[in-house]
């Protein structure tokens, strides 16, 4: 979701903080998750390449 709307805020941060109340959560849980999910995506790829490149 954060990536989704990232464009519409001047930061990552902004976004976070508009966000996490909608949500129900505060806003470093929130950025927690982004990071977690930029890792386990990087991660998803690194491991699986074929399916990166469309194969």
């Amino acid at each position: 979701m954060v990536q989704e709307h990232r464009d519409e805020y001047l930061s990552l941060r902004a976004a976070i903080e508009s966000m996490s109340p909608k949500i129900g959560c505060v806003p470093q849980t929130l950025n927690d998750w982004v990071k977690h999910m930029k890792h386990d995506t990087f991660a998803f790829f690194a491991i699986n390449p074929l399916i990166y490149i469309g194969f």
